[in-house]
Parts: structure tokens; sequence; C-alpha cells
């Protein structure tokens, strides 16, 4: 199975949200997003050991980051990443990578409610739970944060043995909800470019 299917569904999942209360609709459009792609990529190295951020940047040496036009956030990506306009206007951004049967994934949700009516974990749970939809399982879920955001990092495998590992993030100050999703039929993720593309997911402190 094409491990870009899950991820497409995914997209359709995340829709649904708009059928749950209120506290955890979407609204649209998202923020306009370009590619800012360079041969070598200025990464954002994860603060992890000296020797993680050498593996790091010498894996990452020659990929391409997409930026969004907002600044909001930035990512690397394996290969020459493209965006993909849905029919209620969000923006994904996704590279397939053919040749080993694997998908990247960066979404961006600006939400509809503002800092003080938003429950955080709320809409984590909805990401998480959008993702495994269709008898999918959850393993490996754990509350993480960046830059003083809240988040979730989990794996989710489908009944055809995709695998997914994803990172969500909410921002309540925009509000907004980050997801950068690695998508595998193998139902293997322990390849260094799966942390890696992770781990590059970059939103600036408000």
């Amino acid at each position: 199975m094409n491990p870009i299917r899950p991820l497409l569904l995914f997209a359709m999942n995340m829709k649904k949200l708009l059928l749950i209360p209120v506290a955890l609709a979407f609204v649209s459009p998202l923020a306009t997003c370009t590619n800012n792609l360079t041969t070598r990529a200025n990464a954002v190295v994860p603060t992890t050991s000296s020797s993680s951020q050498t593996t790091f940047a010498a894996l990452t040496s020659d990929w391409y980051r997409y930026t969004a036009t907002d600044g909001s956030y930035s990512a690397l990506f394996p290969g020459q990443p493209e965006d993909s306009v849905e029919p209620d206007s969000s923006v994904q951004v996704m590279y397939e990578d053919r040749a080993n049967n694997r998908a990247y994934l960066i979404q961006k949700s600006e939400l509809s409610l503002n800092a003080s009516q938003l429950d955080v974990e709320e809409v984590l749970d909805a990401a998480i739970t959008s993702v495994s939809g269709d008898g999918a399982t959850v393993t490996n879920q754990k509350k993480i944060s960046f830059n003083g955001l809240s988040g979730r990092e989990a794996t989710v495998q489908n009944k055809e043995g995709v695998v997914m590992k994803m990172r969500a993030f909410v921002s309540p100050k925009v509000p907004a909800l980050y997801l950068a999703i690695v998508s595998t039929e193998n139902s293997n993720l322990d390849f260094p470019e799966a942390q890696a593309f992770l781990d590059s997911l970059s939103i600036p402190k408000k």
C-alpha cells in the first residue's frame, strides 16, 4: 500500500473535526505558504548531544528547506516538496520518496477560537484521533513541547501495515495547530531521515 494514501486520508479526517464541538473547529484559508528552497539547508539543529547534532547536520546538508511566507514555521525535506490546496483552501506541504515508499508532510491549521477559549489538550487529542481513524493503532504517544508550545508525539499503524509517526503542536496565541507526519509502508520508522524530518520542524517563539 502506498504510504501517500494514509496522508491523504488524514487530510480528509481533519476536515471531519469541523463536525465536532466548536472548540476543535478549524477555519480556512490557512496562511499562504511558499517554498524557500536551497541546495544546502541551514538547519535548526535540535538540542541534543554534539554527536546527534553532527549526524543531523550531515544527513540534512543537501535537504530542501520549506518556509511559510508569514514565517510561522519552517521544515527540512529530503527532496523538493509540493504544496497541495484542498477544497477547503487548506494547504499541505508534502514530499513523496517513491523509491523508498515514504512520505513527509507538514500542515498548519488555524483555529477558530481565541486563546481564552482554546483547550490545547483537546485539540491535540483530536489531531491524534484524526490520524488514527479506521481501526489504526496508536502507540508510543507522549507529551512533548517546543519553544513553549504544548505538543504530542505518536506512532500510528493501520491494518495494512502502513506506519506513521507524527508530532503535533498548538500555538494558543495564533491560534494554530502544526503537524509533521512521516509515513512508510514497511512498518519500520527507524530510518534516520524520519527523525531528522520531525526534528527539523521549527516554529518561532511568539
